[in-house]
């Protein structure tokens, strides 16, 4: 039974009376005690505890997974922060690190790291900061050249017409270069320059240079030392420029550029500078005057060309020469024999002497070798060839022929004197009858066979026309040979 129920089980339906009351009488209704509806209230608060305690559950739920959540989410993030800091350093690169923005040391040094994989601080804490090693260009077009309009600026400096007329520049528009001897040219410029990959360098070129600072410190860098070079030189120089230098044994453009690399590495080194770049090359292209002044230029520059062509043909021709006839003793024998004539020409007699000596030292190969030191000069080679060693050779083994023909004829006297002595009729006829076999077998020995009974003889005294014949054969081909001899030892 409810408690409803139970509260109400002895309530009486209204109208209907209780089965011991009167007839006569009025029925009278008994008070009815309030109905109460506790039941209602605490059932709702129970059912709205039960959903709180279901909400509550769920709420917590939500709360722990989101918590684990966020734990896992703040765990990656340590993870992905202490990553970032793994790095790579290209193969045209170089890494710095900096920890709380100091560059880090190593063993008290400061430290740059070569193209790796690496770990470095994350930043903010740290930074690994990539120097690119590369090698990178600047062009100087226009700060020196006229202004070009048009089709001008798609050609070559070089290959612009001439124009006729005198020079005319306009102030902002047009530049040029001034020379030493107050000539104008123009020209273009090309730089190739890199950070240094040498540590002090490279944390130099960090510290020094902002990122878009370095093209335009070498740009103005070389504006400088172009002008100062330019300066230095006259006009013939840097035409003479464009060929060979014979003095250093390079181009002279080639000097020119070294020249101007030099002190533009100079400027970017200065300790104001520091800035850690090296300059590479320095290129000048299209180095002209005036368009007005082009053609008798190119028609001078066209004649320095050959002059000086003419000229390195001319060293070469007789260094040839000179190599061919006393190989690299050539240059100590031309010094030599030239200080003899002076010293002959002023009567220094005993010095004549000495060089005389020293020549003759020289000719016979006495000073033969390496970094030889000839009257205070230092010679890197020494070496006695070609035809002066070939002739000085003859002349040994003709004479070393010479002296072993007449020491044999020497000997032969003296082995036959002595035999003579001995016997001197047996030597005698025995010299006779060798002296008689050697005339009857000459090549030249003519016989005639005569009959004993013979009374008289005519000889006609003209010799045989075979025999004649085979003597000037023997006789030009003699003569031949000496002519051939003789211009082999003239080349």
């Amino acid at each position: 039974m409810s408690e409803y129920e139970a509260n109400h089980e002895n309530d009486e339906l209204p109208g209907i009376l209780p089965e011991d009351a009167g007839e006569g009488e009025m029925p009278v209704e008994e008070p009815r005690r309030a109905a109460s509806l506790t039941l209602r209230n605490e059932d709702a608060r129970e059912n709205r505890a039960a959903s709180m305690a279901v909400a509550n559950d769920s709420l917590a739920d939500a709360l722990r997974i989101t918590y684990r959540f966020i734990q896992a989410v703040m765990v990656l993030l340590v993870v992905f922060f202490l990553f970032s800091g793994f790095k790579t350093v290209g193969a045209s690169e170089v890494g710095i690190k900096t920890f709380l923005g100091k560059i880090s040391e190593k063993e008290g040094k400061e430290q740059v790291i070569p193209p790796s994989s690496t770990f470095s601080a994350p930043s903010p804490i740290g930074e690994m900061i990539l120097v690119s090693t590369a090698t990178s260009r600047i062009e100087l077009k226009d700060e020196f050249v006229f202004l070009r309009t048009g089709d001008q600026r798609n050609q070559k400096l070089s290959e612009l017409p001439a124009k006729s007329g005198d020079p005319r520049f306009t102030v902002g528009n047009d530049h040029y270069l001034i020379t030493a001897d107050k000539k104008i040219v123009h020209a273009e410029f090309s730089v190739n320059y890199r950070v240094v990959t040498d540590d002090d360098d490279a944390i130099a070129y960090v510290r020094n240079m902002p990122p878009d600072l370095a093209p335009y410190l070498v740009r103005k860098a070389t504006q400088s030392a172009v002008i100062r070079v330019f300066a230095e030189r006259t006009l013939d120089e840097l035409i003479r420029s464009s060929s060979g230098d014979a003095a250093t044994g390079s181009s002279g453009r080639q000097v020119l550029e070294q020249r101007i690399r030099e002190l533009v590495q100079a400027r970017l080194d200065s300790p104001t500078m520091q800035s850690g770049l090296s300059i590479e090359t320095v290129t000048v292209s299209g180095l002209i005057p005036p368009l007005e002044s082009k053609e008798s230029f190119e028609k001078k520059t066209s004649a320095a060309q050959e002059a000086s062509t003419g000229r390195e043909q001319a060293i070469t021709d007789s260094s040839i020469a000179l190599s061919g006839v006393a190989g690299s003793a050539s240059d100590p024998l031309i010094d030599l024999i030239r200080q003899y004539g002076i010293a002959l020409e002023n009567d220094e007699n005993q010095l004549a002497d000495e060089l005389y000596e020293d020549i003759n030292r020289v000719l016979l190969g006495d000073y033969n070798g390496t970094r030889v030191t000839i009257r205070g000069k230092l010679y890197p080679q020494v070496d006695i060839s070609g035809q002066a060693a070939t002739l000085i050779s003859d002349a040994r083994s003709a004479r070393d022929t010479i002296v072993a023909r007449y020491r044999q004829k020497a000997e032969s006297f003296q082995a036959k004197l002595e035999a003579y002595r001995r016997q001197p009729e047996i030597f005698v006829t025995s010299e006779w009858t060798n002296a008689m076999e050697d005339f009857l077998d000459g090549t030249y020995t003519q016989f005639f066979f005569l009959d004993p009974d013979t009374e008289s003889v005519i000889i006609e005294l003209s010799s045989d026309p075979e025999v004649r014949e085979k003597i000037e054969r023997d006789q030009l081909m003699q003569t031949i040979g000496n002519n051939e001899r003789i211009q082999e030892l003239m080349q």
